[in-house]
Protein backbone atom coordinates (compact mmCIF):
# COMPACT_ATOMS: atom_id res chain seq x y z
CA UNK A 1 0.00 0.00 0.00
CA UNK A 2 1.05 3.38 -1.06
CA UNK A 3 2.24 5.69 1.76
CA UNK A 4 2.39 9.23 2.65
CA UNK A 5 5.69 9.24 4.49
CA UNK A 6 7.52 9.48 0.93
CA UNK A 7 7.51 13.17 0.89
CA UNK A 8 8.55 14.04 4.58
CA UNK A 9 11.49 11.33 4.01
CA UNK A 10 13.01 13.00 1.39
CA UNK A 11 12.75 16.46 2.57
CA UNK A 12 14.08 15.42 6.00
CA UNK A 13 16.72 13.61 4.45
CA UNK A 14 17.28 16.89 1.46
CA UNK A 15 17.53 18.66 4.56
CA UNK A 16 19.68 16.84 6.44
CA UNK A 17 16.72 16.08 9.46
CA UNK A 18 16.78 12.44 11.35
CA UNK A 19 15.27 9.84 9.44
CA UNK A 20 14.68 6.87 10.15
CA UNK A 21 16.23 4.67 7.30
CA UNK A 22 17.91 5.69 4.06
CA UNK A 23 15.21 6.70 0.69
CA UNK A 24 15.31 4.50 -2.12
CA UNK A 25 13.77 4.27 -5.14
CA UNK A 26 14.78 2.53 -8.58
CA UNK A 27 13.37 2.97 -12.18
CA UNK A 28 13.29 1.64 -15.79
CA UNK A 29 12.47 2.23 -19.15
CA UNK A 30 9.55 1.63 -21.15
CA UNK A 31 10.23 0.43 -24.56
CA UNK A 32 7.25 0.77 -26.69
CA UNK A 33 4.93 1.59 -24.23
CA UNK A 34 6.50 5.05 -24.15
CA UNK A 35 5.12 5.68 -27.24
CA UNK A 36 1.68 6.09 -25.64
CA UNK A 37 0.47 7.84 -22.92
CA UNK A 38 -1.71 5.50 -21.72
CA UNK A 39 0.37 2.21 -21.78
CA UNK A 40 3.53 4.10 -20.25
CA UNK A 41 1.30 5.45 -17.67
CA UNK A 42 0.03 2.25 -16.84
CA UNK A 43 3.01 0.24 -16.67
CA UNK A 44 4.79 3.22 -14.11
CA UNK A 45 2.00 3.15 -11.81
CA UNK A 46 1.84 -0.56 -11.73
CA UNK A 47 5.63 -0.68 -11.14
CA UNK A 48 4.99 1.97 -8.18
CA UNK A 49 2.07 0.65 -6.25
CA UNK A 50 4.45 -2.79 -6.81
CA UNK A 51 7.21 -1.42 -5.05
CA UNK A 52 6.32 1.24 -3.53
CA UNK A 53 9.56 3.72 -3.70
CA UNK A 54 10.00 6.77 -2.20
CA UNK A 55 10.58 9.00 -5.06
CA UNK A 56 9.03 8.27 -8.56
CA UNK A 57 10.85 8.93 -11.65
CA UNK A 58 9.64 8.68 -14.99
CA UNK A 59 11.55 8.51 -18.31
CA UNK A 60 9.17 9.27 -21.40
CA UNK A 61 10.48 8.27 -24.75
CA UNK A 62 14.21 9.21 -25.58
CA UNK A 63 13.32 9.76 -28.86
CA UNK A 64 10.18 12.19 -28.13
CA UNK A 65 12.10 15.45 -29.38
CA UNK A 66 13.53 13.90 -32.72
CA UNK A 67 10.57 12.20 -33.57
CA UNK A 68 9.22 15.47 -34.55
CA UNK A 69 11.74 16.25 -36.91
CA UNK A 70 10.89 12.78 -38.44
CA UNK A 71 13.43 11.05 -37.05
CA UNK A 72 12.78 6.86 -36.42
CA UNK A 73 14.37 4.70 -33.80
CA UNK A 74 13.90 1.45 -33.60
CA UNK A 75 13.70 -0.39 -30.13
CA UNK A 76 15.84 -3.43 -31.29
CA UNK A 77 15.60 -5.48 -27.73
CA UNK A 78 18.12 -3.81 -25.12
CA UNK A 79 17.90 -5.11 -22.03
CA UNK A 80 18.17 -1.50 -20.99
CA UNK A 81 15.14 -0.52 -23.22
CA UNK A 82 17.03 2.04 -24.84
CA UNK A 83 16.39 2.98 -28.72
CA UNK A 84 18.39 2.14 -31.43
CA UNK A 85 20.75 4.78 -33.12
CA UNK A 86 19.82 5.29 -36.63
CA UNK A 87 22.70 6.04 -39.00
CA UNK A 88 22.22 8.44 -42.24
CA UNK A 89 18.90 10.85 -41.15
CA UNK A 90 20.85 13.80 -41.97
CA UNK A 91 21.47 12.47 -45.82
CA UNK A 92 18.08 13.34 -46.91
CA UNK A 93 18.03 16.61 -44.86
CA UNK A 94 20.12 19.99 -44.22
CA UNK A 95 20.70 21.73 -40.82
CA UNK A 96 18.44 24.55 -42.90
CA UNK A 97 15.71 21.66 -43.09
CA UNK A 98 15.62 21.24 -39.27
CA UNK A 99 15.55 24.88 -38.53
CA UNK A 100 12.33 25.95 -40.63
CA UNK A 101 10.44 22.27 -41.01
CA UNK A 102 7.01 22.42 -38.99
CA UNK A 103 7.60 20.22 -35.89
CA UNK A 104 5.20 17.48 -35.43
CA UNK A 105 4.51 17.60 -31.43
CA UNK A 106 2.66 14.37 -31.06
CA UNK A 107 5.06 12.06 -29.34
CA UNK A 108 5.98 15.11 -27.13
CA UNK A 109 2.46 15.10 -26.12
CA UNK A 110 2.04 11.83 -25.11
CA UNK A 111 4.87 11.87 -22.91
CA UNK A 112 3.07 15.03 -21.51
CA UNK A 113 -0.45 13.11 -21.30
CA UNK A 114 1.31 10.49 -19.48
CA UNK A 115 3.07 12.35 -16.61
CA UNK A 116 -0.18 14.40 -16.45
CA UNK A 117 -2.24 10.84 -15.84
CA UNK A 118 0.58 9.76 -13.26
CA UNK A 119 0.99 13.01 -11.51
CA UNK A 120 -3.03 13.11 -10.87
CA UNK A 121 -3.03 9.20 -9.85
CA UNK A 122 -0.62 10.30 -6.79
CA UNK A 123 -1.47 13.84 -6.28
CA UNK A 124 -2.70 13.09 -2.31
CA UNK A 125 -0.15 10.64 -1.87
CA UNK A 126 2.96 12.89 -1.33
CA UNK A 127 5.44 10.73 -3.72
CA UNK A 128 7.66 13.03 -5.02
CA UNK A 129 7.35 12.82 -8.97
CA UNK A 130 10.73 13.47 -10.87
CA UNK A 131 10.59 13.47 -14.81
CA UNK A 132 13.69 12.58 -16.94
CA UNK A 133 14.57 15.28 -19.78
CA UNK A 134 17.64 15.03 -22.20
CA UNK A 135 19.93 17.48 -22.83
CA UNK A 136 19.62 19.40 -26.50
CA UNK A 137 23.06 17.31 -27.48
CA UNK A 138 21.44 14.17 -26.81
CA UNK A 139 18.82 15.06 -29.47
CA UNK A 140 21.77 16.51 -31.60
CA UNK A 141 23.71 13.05 -31.12
CA UNK A 142 21.30 11.24 -32.99
CA UNK A 143 20.60 13.89 -35.88
CA UNK A 144 24.12 14.40 -36.71
CA UNK A 145 26.04 11.31 -35.36
CA UNK A 146 29.13 10.98 -33.96
CA UNK A 147 31.08 14.16 -35.17
CA UNK A 148 28.67 16.37 -34.05
CA UNK A 149 31.03 18.05 -31.55
CA UNK A 150 32.83 18.78 -34.58
CA UNK A 151 29.91 21.02 -35.98
CA UNK A 152 28.69 23.11 -33.31
CA UNK A 153 29.10 26.56 -35.47
CA UNK A 154 27.26 24.70 -38.09
CA UNK A 155 23.99 23.01 -36.51
CA UNK A 156 24.39 25.58 -33.31
CA UNK A 157 20.71 26.70 -34.84
CA UNK A 158 19.15 22.94 -34.54
CA UNK A 159 20.29 23.17 -31.01
CA UNK A 160 18.63 26.49 -29.99
CA UNK A 161 15.52 24.91 -31.52
CA UNK A 162 15.93 21.97 -29.46
CA UNK A 163 16.64 23.44 -26.20
CA UNK A 164 13.36 26.25 -26.77
CA UNK A 165 11.30 23.01 -27.64
CA UNK A 166 12.36 21.49 -23.93
CA UNK A 167 11.99 24.84 -22.46
CA UNK A 168 8.45 24.77 -23.51
CA UNK A 169 7.98 21.32 -22.46
CA UNK A 170 9.25 21.74 -19.09
CA UNK A 171 7.05 24.94 -18.61
CA UNK A 172 4.19 22.12 -19.40
CA UNK A 173 5.61 20.23 -16.77
CA UNK A 174 6.01 22.50 -14.14
CA UNK A 175 2.30 23.62 -14.29
CA UNK A 176 1.28 20.07 -14.18
CA UNK A 177 2.97 20.02 -10.30
CA UNK A 178 6.29 17.69 -11.49
CA UNK A 179 8.69 17.94 -8.60
CA UNK A 180 11.70 17.66 -9.60
CA UNK A 181 13.76 17.37 -13.47
CA UNK A 182 16.04 14.74 -13.74
CA UNK A 183 18.37 16.53 -16.29
CA UNK A 184 20.57 14.52 -18.44
CA UNK A 185 23.71 15.99 -19.48
CA UNK A 186 24.60 13.80 -22.28
CA UNK A 187 27.97 14.57 -23.61
CA UNK A 188 28.99 17.22 -20.46
CA UNK A 189 32.39 15.28 -21.11
CA UNK A 190 35.67 16.19 -22.08
CA UNK A 191 35.69 13.28 -24.79
CA UNK A 192 33.78 15.40 -26.94
CA UNK A 193 34.59 19.12 -25.27
CA UNK A 194 37.19 20.56 -23.24
CA UNK A 195 35.52 22.78 -20.52
CA UNK A 196 35.31 25.86 -22.52
CA UNK A 197 33.68 24.46 -25.22
CA UNK A 198 31.21 22.75 -23.18
CA UNK A 199 30.71 25.53 -20.89
CA UNK A 200 29.77 27.82 -24.01
CA UNK A 201 27.15 25.52 -25.12
CA UNK A 202 26.07 24.78 -21.24
CA UNK A 203 25.34 28.47 -20.53
CA UNK A 204 23.37 29.59 -23.66
CA UNK A 205 21.76 26.27 -24.32
CA UNK A 206 21.04 24.58 -21.12
CA UNK A 207 21.06 26.47 -18.27
CA UNK A 208 17.98 28.68 -19.74
CA UNK A 209 16.22 24.93 -19.73
CA UNK A 210 17.21 24.72 -15.69
CA UNK A 211 16.09 27.89 -14.78
CA UNK A 212 12.42 27.06 -15.47
CA UNK A 213 12.33 24.42 -13.01
CA UNK A 214 14.48 26.55 -10.76
CA UNK A 215 12.15 26.18 -8.04
CA UNK A 216 11.09 22.60 -8.01
CA UNK A 217 12.50 20.77 -4.94
CA UNK A 218 13.76 18.04 -6.30
CA UNK A 219 15.67 18.39 -9.22
CA UNK A 220 19.01 16.85 -10.40
CA UNK A 221 22.17 16.50 -12.63
CA UNK A 222 22.88 13.06 -14.19
CA UNK A 223 26.10 13.29 -15.56
CA UNK A 224 25.21 10.31 -18.69
CA UNK A 225 29.02 9.69 -20.07
CA UNK A 226 32.18 9.27 -18.73
CA UNK A 227 35.16 12.02 -18.03
CA UNK A 228 32.48 14.28 -17.20
CA UNK A 229 32.95 18.03 -16.95
CA UNK A 230 32.28 18.75 -12.88
CA UNK A 231 32.82 22.85 -13.73
CA UNK A 232 29.03 23.01 -14.83
CA UNK A 233 28.00 21.78 -10.84
CA UNK A 234 28.84 25.32 -8.95
CA UNK A 235 26.58 26.66 -12.14
CA UNK A 236 23.54 25.31 -10.36
CA UNK A 237 23.88 26.04 -6.73
CA UNK A 238 19.50 25.50 -6.26
CA UNK A 239 20.17 21.99 -7.76
CA UNK A 240 20.57 19.45 -4.82
CA UNK A 241 20.66 16.01 -6.48
CA UNK A 242 23.87 14.89 -8.61
CA UNK A 243 23.97 11.28 -10.47
CA UNK A 244 26.64 9.42 -12.58
CA UNK A 245 25.80 6.66 -15.09
CA UNK A 246 30.01 6.12 -14.91
CA UNK A 247 32.14 5.38 -12.13
CA UNK A 248 34.70 3.25 -10.61
CA UNK A 249 34.71 4.04 -7.10
CA UNK A 250 31.25 5.16 -5.22
CA UNK A 251 32.72 6.31 -1.73
CA UNK A 252 34.73 8.61 -4.68
CA UNK A 253 32.07 9.27 -6.01
CA UNK A 254 29.92 9.98 -2.69
CA UNK A 255 33.04 12.57 -1.75
CA UNK A 256 33.38 14.13 -4.91
CA UNK A 257 29.53 15.15 -4.84
CA UNK A 258 29.76 16.45 -1.00
CA UNK A 259 32.83 18.74 -2.58
CA UNK A 260 30.52 20.22 -4.98
CA UNK A 261 27.85 20.34 -2.19
CA UNK A 262 25.47 17.56 -3.72
CA UNK A 263 23.58 14.64 -2.48
CA UNK A 264 24.19 12.18 -4.71
CA UNK A 265 21.23 9.59 -6.00
CA UNK A 266 22.18 6.05 -7.25
CA UNK A 267 24.38 2.84 -6.39
CA UNK A 268 22.06 0.33 -8.19
CA UNK A 269 24.13 -0.91 -11.49
CA UNK A 270 22.87 -3.40 -14.08
CA UNK A 271 23.93 -6.32 -11.25
CA UNK A 272 21.26 -6.42 -9.60
CA UNK A 273 19.58 -8.23 -12.61
CA UNK A 274 22.25 -11.02 -12.26
CA UNK A 275 23.01 -11.20 -8.32
CA UNK A 276 21.57 -13.60 -6.13
CA UNK A 277 19.45 -13.01 -3.18
CA UNK A 278 22.30 -13.37 -0.74
CA UNK A 279 24.46 -11.21 -2.70
CA UNK A 280 22.11 -8.16 -2.79
CA UNK A 281 20.94 -8.65 0.95
CA UNK A 282 25.16 -8.69 1.52
CA UNK A 283 26.22 -5.96 -0.69
CA UNK A 284 23.41 -3.48 0.64
CA UNK A 285 24.82 -4.31 3.73
CA UNK A 286 27.76 -3.57 3.54
CA UNK A 287 27.06 -0.37 1.51
CA UNK A 288 24.98 1.24 3.91
CA UNK A 289 27.33 0.39 6.94
CA UNK A 290 30.41 1.99 4.71
CA UNK A 291 28.58 4.95 3.79
CA UNK A 292 26.08 5.22 6.90
CA UNK A 293 27.76 8.67 8.04
CA UNK A 294 27.10 10.23 4.20
CA UNK A 295 24.21 11.83 2.53
CA UNK A 296 22.89 10.14 -0.11
CA UNK A 297 20.12 8.32 -2.11
CA UNK A 298 19.96 4.81 -2.84
CA UNK A 299 18.65 4.21 -6.31
CA UNK A 300 19.36 3.34 -9.95
CA UNK A 301 22.67 4.80 -11.80
CA UNK A 302 20.97 5.08 -15.05
CA UNK A 303 18.02 2.26 -15.55
CA UNK A 304 17.55 -0.79 -13.93
CA UNK A 305 17.74 -4.06 -17.02
CA UNK A 306 14.29 -4.43 -17.90
CA UNK A 307 14.42 -8.07 -17.21
CA UNK A 308 15.65 -7.55 -13.54
CA UNK A 309 13.27 -10.34 -11.81
CA UNK A 310 10.51 -9.02 -9.62
CA UNK A 311 12.70 -11.49 -6.75
CA UNK A 312 15.90 -9.28 -6.77
CA UNK A 313 14.18 -5.97 -6.39
CA UNK A 314 12.15 -7.41 -3.64
CA UNK A 315 15.38 -8.09 -2.05
CA UNK A 316 16.80 -4.69 -2.54
CA UNK A 317 14.12 -3.01 -0.87
CA UNK A 318 13.99 -6.19 1.90
CA UNK A 319 17.78 -5.52 2.36
CA UNK A 320 17.06 -1.78 3.13
CA UNK A 321 14.55 -1.79 5.19
CA UNK A 322 16.37 -4.34 7.12
CA UNK A 323 19.63 -2.90 7.76
CA UNK A 324 17.59 0.91 8.48
CA UNK A 325 20.42 3.03 9.00
CA UNK A 326 20.22 6.48 9.22
CA UNK A 327 22.79 8.07 7.21
CA UNK A 328 23.38 11.33 8.51
CA UNK A 329 26.99 13.42 9.04
CA UNK A 330 27.86 13.06 12.60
Amino acid sequence: MVTNHHQSRLNAFIHDQKNHRIPISLWRHWPIADLHSELVAKELLHFQDTYNFDLIKFSPCSNMINAGFGLVRPWGGKDTGSYERTDGFMQSKTTRDLISMPYNMALLNESKFALQKIIQHYKNKQIPIIYTILSPLYHIYHLYGEKFSKQINEIEPVIKRISDILNAHIQEAVQLGVDGIYYSANYASHQYFTPVEYEYLWNKYEIPILDTARNLEFNCIHYHCEQPILEILPTVPDIKLVSFNSYSDIYETIALAEEYQKIFMGGVNNAIKISSSSNIAAEVSNLLDTLKNHQFILASDCVIPIATPVANINEFIQAVHRVGHSVRKS
